[in-house]
């Protein structure tokens, strides 16, 4: 497993999804508040240790859509609000508090990319070779858009690794960089298992 850290070492950019900011898979809490709970405390603190690595020179960036994904706040699902305790609502406002933090961040540093900035020319290249994987994988548009987003970066002589807990990404990706003939190193791929361990996906790609 690699630590965030360790991951900026040997990647120029580090994509995360939404997924990976939310949990990591080896949590396991019930679905009731107290679950809920939880999860949520472990989210703000896994938001301060993106802040964390960020503020001291760390290479994290999202998307554009990543942002959206994660800038709704909790409010506009009222049929869901009304189901939680004060606690609950607290630990959710706060959360979506330290979300808000984190963008701001990311955009100070440049963290936010645009799929119209530099290199679009080469993100509808791909768009146009590989807009079957968004369907063959049942990807929603964030999940597709980074994958081409971390594409488009290498194409341009980057090397970047997707962290996502999101299975039909993994494929997508998989299937990407063979179809590219793309060197792990150069497009990586990583779970977050727990904390801030992120655990390889398709070792057998690694020295290909």
């Amino acid at each position: 497993m690699k630590s965030l850290e360790e991951l900026g070492e040997t990647y120029n950019f580090i994509l995360i999804d939404s997924s990976a900011i939310i949990g990591c898979l080896d949590e396991r809490t019930p679905l009731e508040n107290s679950g809920k709970i939880f999860r949520t405390k472990k989210e703000i603190k896994f938001c301060n240790c993106l802040k964390d690595f960020v503020s001291n020179g760390g290479n994290l960036c999202i998307t554009i859509d990543v942002e959206r994904e994660i800038s709704v706040p909790f409010e506009i699902f009222s049929e869901e609000v009304d189901l939680l305790n004060n606690k609950l609502s607290r630990k959710i406002r706060k959360r979506d508090r330290k979300r808000k933090g984190l963008i701001t961040l990311l955009k100070g540093h440049n963290g936010v990319l645009d799929v119209n900035s530099k290199g679009s020319g080469i993100y509808a290249y791909l768009d146009n070779r590989f807009s079957n994987l968004q369907f063959r994988y049942e990807l929603a548009d964030t999940d597709y858009k980074l994958i081409i987003s971390g594409a488009r970066l290498v194409n341009l002589g980057n090397s970047v690794v997707i962290l996502s807990n999101d299975s039909g990404m993994r494929h997508a990706w998989k299937d990407l960089v063979k179809r590219e003939h793309m060197f792990f190193d150069r497009f990586g791929f990583f779970y977050r298992q727990k904390f801030n361990c992120f655990s390889v996906a398709y070792s057998e790609l690694r020295n290909k």
